[in-house]
């Protein structure tokens, strides 16, 4: 059993939040290769979906299961950068951000989820009920609170690959997706 913590519920919907927002992504690619549209287009499209369904439906965003809006509003950011373009590639996704694409895709989609409040703000029925976002990405994104979830998920995934006999485990650290779970 995994747990029922908040923390540990916390780091199976954020893994729910990214394999989602991954496959919205891929499933809106077609947009990219049939229609000529340019990827960082179809990825601000991808984000400001989630964005206004995350900030319109709060009573389903409150609940404690699940990090933030700004959590995890960042976390789905950061996935959209680092998601290559081709799926299938040889290349593993640059989760430490380290190539310059990825820099500059997390820039652009911050630019997005910017504007988007901005739109989002100029809503009557939504502006005055919903507060201004801004200042709580910002904070999220300085305090790093949107890690939390993301490094239990990590620990569950080494925990779940063990108890699976250790195959899965092997392939991720002969890849190098994760670090060396902690000698006990």
């Amino acid at each position: 059993m995994l747990g029922e913590d908040k923390l540990t519920l916390r780091a199976i919907e954020f893994d729910a939040d990214l394999c989602a927002i991954g496959s919205l992504y891929r499933f809106s690619q077609p947009l990219t290769f049939s229609l000529g549209i340019p990827d960082v287009v179809v990825r601000k499209f991808v984000l400001s979906c989630i964005f206004f369904a995350l900030r319109t439906l709060t009573a389903f965003c409150s609940r404690t299961t699940h990090s933030t809006v700004p959590d995890r509003l960042i976390q789905m950011q950061s996935k959209l950068a680092i998601l290559n373009f081709m799926p299938g590639t040889d290349a593993l996704p640059d989760v430490n951000c380290e190539r310059p694409e990825t820099r500059d895709m997390l820039g652009e989609l911050a630019g997005c989820l910017i504007e988007c409040e901005h739109v989002f703000q100029r809503l009557p029925e939504y502006s005055q009920s919903h507060g201004n976002l801004l200042d709580s990405l910002a904070q999220s994104a300085a305090s790093r609170s949107w890690i939390e979830a993301s490094t239990r998920w990590n620990e569950i995934r080494i925990r779940a690959a063990e108890q699976e006999g250790g195959r899965r485990l092997q392939f991720e650290l002969a890849a190098g997706a994760v670090d060396a779970p902690p000698r006990r």
